[in-house]
This record gives structure tokens, sequence and C-alpha cells, in this order.
């Protein structure tokens, strides 16, 4: 082992090693939707949507890792196998941080597998979810999407999210600085 790698790796295990992924300097650019009334449901695909958080969890150790007590997900299973994912967080506070409620869900992380793309999988889902939280007595769910991401913009769009925000700056050491560039004529809170 070279000295610099002998260096490099002595630092991985020190107080300061540790500390920075919380350090770390992080860009985001999303855009935040919204949507407060029932999705249209979907036909019957044969699709099961199943829900789990961390008292009822999957069986799925990449899901049951990431179940805490602020976070739900929604998966779609065949033979065993997720095929689409999508998570709910009750604790984000990038919305709230640009004056938009905190506390709303918000729908995140959402995953399709590439052989069950084209499925439908994703509007069956974030119907179900939409239907499932509006029905919890939630009066608006929020989801955010990277704007390059266009499969994603037009299964939200088509489910019946409307834009709200494009959120974009930096978080770095837990302090966000950025700006919201409200939606034509869209990013009017109406509570």
């Amino acid at each position: 082992m070279s000295s610099l790698a002998f260096r490099l790796n002595r630092l991985r295990n020190t107080p300061a090693a540790r500390l920075w992924p919380v350090l770390k300097p992080r860009h985001f650019d999303q855009v935040l939707f919204r949507i407060d009334r029932p999705a249209e449901a979907q036909p019957d695909m044969g699709y099961v949507v199943h829900r789990f958080d961390a008292k009822h969890t999957s069986g799925v150790p990449a899901i049951d890792r990431r179940l805490v007590r602020d976070r739900i997900c929604y998966a779609v299973f065949e033979d065993g196998v997720v095929l689409h994912e999508v998570w709910v967080r009750f604790d984000a506070l990038l919305p709230a941080h640009f004056g938009f409620d905190f506390g709303t869900p918000i729908l995140g992380d959402g995953f399709t597998v590439p052989h069950a793309r084209g499925r439908g999988l994703q509007k069956t889902t974030l119907a179900h979810v939409i239907n499932d939280l509006l029905a919890s007595g939630y009066k608006q769910v929020y989801t955010m999407v990277s704007p390059h991401n266009e499969p994603s913009l037009r299964g939200v769009r088509r489910v019946g999210f409307v834009p709200l925000a494009r959120l974009h700056g930096w978080t770095i050491a837990g302090i966000t600085r950025g700006r919201a560039e409200r939606m034509a004529g869209r990013g009017q809170d109406e509570n």
C-alpha cells in the first residue's frame, strides 16, 4: 500500500470523516408539485400496491432498512420482485424552507425497474398513494421531481399534480440557501 493510500485509509476512520456526509455541500434542483384532489382511479391491471411502514415491514432488506417513523413505502411486486416503489416522507424540510407547508406528505424516490417500464405502474401507484393519503385526512400531497427527469415529469402531470415552483440552491452543513421560482400563476398557495 502506498503511503498516500495508507494516509487516506487512516482518515476514513476519523471523526472528521464521519462528519463529511453531513457537512458535504449538496446541490438541489427540483420542481415542486401539489395535488389536492383524489386521483382518477386506474383500471385494474392485476397489480396490487402494498404499503409498508416501520411497524409493518416488507421482508425486502432494501426497503426495510429505509423504513423509519416518518417514511412509508408503497411498492408493487411481481413474483416476489419489486417492480415499482415510491416513498412518502412527512419530515422533509426543503419545501418548508421556501414557505410551503411543513408536514404535508411528500412523494419521492420513485423507481420502476427497467423491464417493467411502460406498464403504467407509476400512474397506478401514484393514484393509489394520493387517494390513500387524502382519505387519511391530508388536504394535499407534494412531490419533487428533477426538471431533467422527463418520464417522471410526464407521469406526475398525468396523475394530476400541478407544478408550484422550481426550487434550486445548496445545502451545506444543514443550512439551505436557494430560491423558489414560482411556476407561471400556479405557485400561489390556496389554503
